[in-house]
């Protein structure tokens, strides 16, 4: 087993014309010819997000397309893969930052029936919805009005 770390999705990504971007490129096809396994964390899929966002000034349809063609990599076994591409997706169509996008995915597939927090925007998410989980609403029914 392989570990791919960011830099060398963010190589395949940026096709500047360098020896980094063909390695990483001769890389990645060989692991989509199934010659050995390869894994990566959410975490990197996050610091990929970040680089693309923050030093790339990439904008959210770039973001997701980027994102989302990562994600679709069958050859490389991605954990939480599930959680990532339904947050991607909730991410394309809200006003909500990735990474609470995956909060509320990862809470969903654990059940859970609250969100604690102190961010108003995800917090919102919720309340302008007309939600109320003390009187026992379940987060079932906020991931289909959100369209999960």
């Amino acid at each position: 087993m392989i570990f791919v770390d960011t830099n060398y999705f963010l190589r395949l990504l940026n096709d500047d014309k360098s020896a980094l971007h063909k390695k990483a490129t001769d890389f990645f096809i060989k692991a989509a010819s199934g010659k050995g396994n390869y894994m990566t964390s959410h975490l990197v899929i996050f610091e990929i997000y970040w680089v693309l966002k923050s030093f790339y000034h990439q904008d959210k349809i770039r973001l997701v397309s980027m994102i989302g063609s990562i994600l679709k990599m069958d050859c490389i076994e991605i954990e939480a893969r599930i959680q990532l591409l339904e947050a991607l997706a909730l991410f394309s169509e809200s006003s909500l930052e990735f990474e609470d996008c995956y909060h509320i995915q990862i809470a969903k597939s654990a059940k859970c029936t609250n969100i604690a927090t102190f961010d108003t925007k995800l917090f919102r998410a919720y309340v302008l919805e007309k939600v109320d989980f003390s009187k026992g609403k379940d987060f079932e029914k906020v991931a289909k009005k959100l369209g999960l």
